[in-house]
């Protein structure tokens, strides 16, 4: 049986390109459901690699701009409930 949780960091295939190497990471999460025989998959970039013939290395770590406003979305929703929620017990008592 596998996991319920599980994350995986894979790189990509070399690609390339004007006298580079260009090698993509990305990270996937996995939740599997065994109750509905299936799971959910959510994959995202998190870094690029940059090998060069003549001159230095780059490794470009990739921002998950969404991701951010996500969990700044969430944080705002919970807030706001708390203070609804707040409000609605000081009107009872």
């Amino acid at each position: 049986m596998s996991p319920l949780i599980q994350i995986e960091t894979r790189w990509g295939k070399p690609i390339q390109s004007n006298g580079r190497k260009i090698i993509v990471q990305s990270r996937a999460l996995q939740i599997n459901l065994p109750f509905l025989n299936g799971g959910i998959v959510w994959n995202r970039p998190v870094s690029v690699l940059v090998l060069a013939e003549h001159g230095p290395d780059q490794f470009i770590p990739v921002r998950d701009v969404t991701r951010i406003a996500q969990v700044l979305l969430f944080i705002i929703a919970i807030g706001v409930a708390g203070i609804v929620r707040m409000g609605m017990s000081r009107r009872r008592g």
